[in-house]
């Protein structure tokens, strides 16, 4: 079923008091769960054997591990995601931050977003009156 990384993923956002929220599909093909703990929601997707994790509030969109951590560190995203290990531990080690964060960086949230899916589809990435 599920990589470990996601199974400890699981087990220790449990531990901190998230709690199963929605779960659809099964397997590796077309598959979410969702953990929840007050604002903060975290999902876990695997769509065709490839797996991520993303978090977000009923007040923001989703936005993966990548993405979250570009903001709180005020760095470049890469162009390449992070191994799903990578993306686990963040989360189990910065939830907290995402609670604090997640309204006030929703623009930065969007741009780097944006900006990695338009590198990925080799256009510039940044748009005309887009500060970078």
């Amino acid at each position: 079923n599920a990589p470990a990384e996601i199974e400890s993923l699981l087990t220790r956002l449990q531990a901190d008091g998230f709690v199963l929220g929605a779960q659809e599909g099964s397997g590796t093909v077309n598959r979410s769960l969702e953990l929840v703990r007050g604002a903060l929601r975290i999902r876990v997707v695997a769509d065709r054997a490839q797996w991520w994790i993303e978090a977000g509030s009923p007040d923001t969109d989703w936005f993966d591990a990548d993405v979250w951590q570009a903001c709180l560190d005020q760095r470049v995203i890469a162009f390449e995601p992070s191994p799903l290990d990578v993306q686990a531990e963040f989360m189990v080690n910065r939830w907290k931050e995402l609670v604090t964060h997640q309204l006030s960086s929703a623009d930065c949230l969007r741009r780097t977003r944006a900006r990695r899916a338009r590198e990925r589809l080799g256009l510039p990435p940044v748009v005309d009156g887009e500060i970078g």
